[in-house]
């Protein structure tokens, strides 16, 4: 998928856990971009979640953005076990 990951996108298809794929605006490009497109496409209960002016290391640089997204998933994963948490 990138660089040298070894795993490939159809080890990902038909996850079902809720799962956020948090994405910064300004990641390096369109292989970011389409990499989260990807993912989201083969993850049923996918949600994307954008992170205006963040970038690559996110985690890192916009933890303000990144914790919160985090702790808002699990609390409505944990408030609707086994559904979407869209």
């Amino acid at each position: 998928m990138l660089f040298e990951e070894p795993a490939q996108l159809s080890d990902c298809a038909g996850l079902t856990p809720p799962t956020p794929i948090l994405c910064g605006d300004q990641s390096p490009g369109p292989p970011s971009r389409r990499s989260v497109e990807s993912l989201d496409a083969v993850m049923p209960q996918s949600r994307i979640g954008p992170l205006p002016g963040a970038g690559h290391k996110s985690p890192l640089t916009h933890v303000e953005a990144v914790n919160p997204a985090i702790r808002n998933h699990l609390q409505r994963t944990a408030d609707n076990p086994g559904r979407c948490a869209a």
